[in-house]
């Protein structure tokens, strides 16, 4: 059992450590002036820091302020001409879902979106983060 105790610290350190080398790699700054649904979470406006996690496969959604925030799980990335880091918002009668986040042109992701009913305006709300390195 005193063996077993150093391998999990150890292991916790690694994870640890791999969940913040990613972070640090590529992360966006954006401010959403309106509340937003993203995987069935409800956030509300705010200065958010978004950034992938070690995996690759899931994207942190932080609340600067409060440290509130969620998390998404991406699959394949697609590809945009515009280079600069966004967020694109799907807006309806019942509010705005995360459409489509994008890192650069050649990493980002689009998300599936609750239909619309046929008798509500629909608009796409485009917000531009700005690149930044975890503290």
């Amino acid at each position: 059992m005193k063996n077993l105790n150093p391998t999990l610290i150890l292991t916790a350190v690694a994870v640890t450590l791999g969940v913040t080398a990613a972070y640090g790699q590529e992360n966006m700054i954006a401010n959403v002036p309106f509340s937003f649904r993203i995987t069935g979470a409800e956030l509300p406006a705010g200065k958010y820091t978004v950034a992938p996690l070690s995996s690759g496969s899931t994207i942190q959604f932080r609340n600067v302020e409060t440290g509130k925030g969620a998390f998404v799980l991406v699959q394949n990335s697609a590809k945009s001409a515009n280079q600069n880091p966004r967020l694109i918002f799907r807006c309806g009668g019942s509010g705005c879902s995360l459409a489509s986040l994008w890192f650069s042109a050649d990493r980002g992701w689009e998300f599936s979106q609750p239909r619309v009913k046929d008798i509500e305006k629909e608009r796409l709300a485009t917000i531009y983060g700005r690149r930044s390195k975890a503290q």
